[in-house]
């Protein structure tokens, strides 16, 4: 697939989910990452 065409189909689907603006996808990878960091300690401790 070309990378233009997965970037305005990614931006299509980023507005259709309501994230219009760039803060608001800066937001959801902010909180994407979190929730990553957050699964990764709990799997941390789990396993100590």
């Amino acid at each position: 697939m070309p990378i233009e065409k997965l970037q305005s189909e990614l931006a299509k689907d980023l507005a259709e989910a309501g994230y219009k603006s760039r803060e608001d996808i800066v937001n959801l990878l902010r909180a994407v990452r979190s929730e990553i960091s957050q699964e990764r300690k709990q799997c941390y401790s789990l396993n100590n």
